[in-house]
């Protein structure tokens, strides 16, 4: 019954294993946002298309602490179009 509640002891390193693969997969995203020409212009891109300021800072600063997708899907260019419709237009 102990085994049950107490597990087998390997807690600390499951965790381990857990953070040490999360965390390669944000610097692999980040590294390619950062380091791939292309990828970077695009990123680039999408931030002012965003309306993100101070673009310069945030162009280094935001692949370091969130990943994004490669490509958007059909779905999330209509979403993204809607929504600066809705902005744009006044109330």
């Amino acid at each position: 019954m102990d085994l049950l509640f107490a597990g087998v002891g390997w807690t600390d390193l499951a965790l381990t294993l857990n953070r040490v693969a999360v965390g390669a997969f944000f610097m692999l995203s980040g590294y390619h946002k950062l380091f791939n020409a292309e990828r970077h212009r695009s990123f680039v891109d999408e931030l002012k298309t965003l309306g993100v300021h101070a673009v310069g800072f945030n162009q280094w600063w935001v692949p370091f602490v969130k990943p994004r997708p490669h490509r958007l899907s059909s779905c999330d260019a209509a979403a993204r179009r809607q929504t600066a419709d809705i902005m744009s237009d006044p109330p």
